[in-house]
């Protein structure tokens, strides 16, 4: 028992650079940016009572919004500009743990109206919450630069809040699967589920009836490849993350986990399907939100090796027509 306890703590007291957590803060608040362009000329509609000018009645004013003064649009128009500004200092990584708490409040009280925002209203509370939670301004931030004079020093952080951004992600993966019961989704029935939504006018961006009717069995594939997407990834990708960490220890499980690209698989299919969902269906900024966890998958070091290999390639690319040309006027001197 000591020795799992032991191994409990030392999970939880590892430290990292924070590059993923700095991505994810920045993904999170361009999100917002997005949401904010659709909502601020739709308040009326969303957030207001028809009483100061809106166009819904709304039951029961809750917690924040009665302190406030209700539902009017004095109140809603003063939420979404503090919204617009702690979005702004999340974005720069100015005091971002603040930014997210206050933004969230300020989400929690427009929310408590009963819009329909669904599934991307609670994800993005659970992101600003875990913002809250991570020091995320240790890098690529404002805040770094003034401190250290970089954009991107190699500040250490403690890993565990980018562990929880994970386990919400899988969460969300997780419970989005179970919810999939009906014989329109598993694998025993006729997975017409995709095929269905991308033809329902509530959800579909593009009206292509028959281009869908064409390529029915690839809808069908879609559905089951999303199906087993939803159930067993999130599985798969714990024990690979779990085993990629413990990569030094011996079992024949843990070294075909380390030997196949299970992670890397899980980002493609996940990434596709997000991508795929965002351009062919109205959910508004869903799929980009669970998008901004991505980043989290990653161990800083590796983020950091691909900026490195990235920002060479294009100084590579920039560089080489000027030496190409410097050697052309070598040979012509020659």
């Amino acid at each position: 028992m000591s020795a799992l306890w032991k191994a409990w703590v030392a999970l939880w007291s590892k430290q990292e650079t924070a590059e993923p957590v700095a991505l994810f803060r920045i993904a999170v608040g361009l999100c917002i940016v997005m949401m904010l362009v659709h909502d601020i000329p739709n308040r009326g509609f969303i957030w207001v009572e028809h009483t100061d000018g809106g166009y819904r009645t709304i039951l029961k004013t809750k917690r924040m919004m009665a302190l406030l003064g209700g539902h009017t649009f004095t109140v809603v128009n003063g939420l979404l500009a503090t919204i617009v500004v702690t979005t702004i200092t999340l974005i720069l990584g100015v005091f971002p743990r603040l930014s997210a708490l206050i933004s969230l409040q300020c989400h929690l009280a427009l929310a408590s109206s009963g819009q329909p925002g669904g599934g991307q209203d609670q994800l993005l509370h659970n992101a600003l919450w875990l913002l809250v939670l991570a020091r995320s301004d240790a890098t690529l931030s404002l805040t770094a630069r003034l401190r250290t004079k970089q954009w991107r020093p190699a500040v250490m952080v403690s890993s565990w809040p980018r562990y929880l951004i994970i386990f919400q992600l899988l969460l969300l993966y997780q419970a989005a699967g179970y919810y999939k019961v009906s014989t329109h989704w598993h694998p025993g029935g006729d997975l017409r589920a995709l095929y269905y939504a991308l033809n329902t006018p509530i959800w579909n961006r593009w009206d292509f009836m028959t281009l869908w009717g064409m390529l029915f069995p690839l809808t069908q594939v879609a559905t089951l490849v999303s199906w087993l997407f939803e159930n067993l990834g999130p599985v798969l990708l714990l024990l690979a993350l779990c085993f990629r960490s413990t990569r030094t220890r011996s079992g024949r499980l843990r070294a075909a986990f380390n030997r196949l690209p299970v992670r890397n698989g899980f980002v493609l299919v996940g990434l596709s399907m997000h991508l795929g969902i965002w351009l062919m269906m109205e959910v508004g900024v869903y799929s980009p939100l669970a998008m901004a966890f991505y980043p989290c998958l990653f161990h800083p070091d590796e983020l950091r090796a691909a900026g490195k290999r990235w920002l060479g390639s294009r100084h590579s690319s920039v560089s080489s027509p000027c030496q190409a040309e410097d050697a052309e006027t070598s040979h012509t001197a020659g």
